[in-house]
């Protein structure tokens, strides 16, 4: 089975925000905050070349490949997610926020204190944007499945 292949990825600043996307689809995700990002076209050169043609997309903002580092892989059944950090703090997202994507999707700029426990955000991310955040945790490969754990049922 082929799996689906997707890149995410989150920018920040040196105000400690991160650049998000408000979603509208898919319906699982309507609403809710998650990273730049989507599916990888079979166009795109390399996970890179698709993480710059998302962004560009979604942002407007033209990036180089050689600013995303790949902090991650996550796995799933019939999908797989490339996680990328964008490589520079930008002096301030201004002007940014609520900005629309290309799509009907509006861009949000959240401050990291208002990350965890927001209900807001994919349950992931909060994790995802820390992993980001911290060099030890870079190019790892990290699976998840879609069993709970024994604790959880018994």
């Amino acid at each position: 089975m082929t799996k689906e292949r997707y890149v995410l990825g989150f920018m920040f600043d040196k105000h400690n925000n991160v650049l998000l996307v408000e979603k509208s689809k898919p319906k699982w995700q309507a609403g809710l905050l998650n990273g730049i990002g989507g599916k990888i076209e079979p166009h795109d050169r390399d996970d890179y070349h698709a993480m710059r043609r998302e962004f560009l997309e979604e942002t407007g903002h033209t990036t180089n490949t050689a600013e995303w580092i790949h902090i991650a892989t996550m796995e799933g059944k019939d999908w797989e997610v490339e996680v990328f950090a964008y490589d520079h703090r930008l002096n301030n997202m201004d002007g940014w926020d609520g900005r629309p994507t290309d799509t009907t999707e509006v861009l949000r700029v959240v401050n990291l204190s208002e990350v965890f426990g927001n209900p807001k955000l994919i349950s992931n991310l909060p994790w995802l944007i820390g992993m980001c955040l911290d060099p030890d945790m870079h190019s790892g490969h990290y699976y998840v499945s879609n069993k709970e754990p024994e604790w959880m049922t018994a």
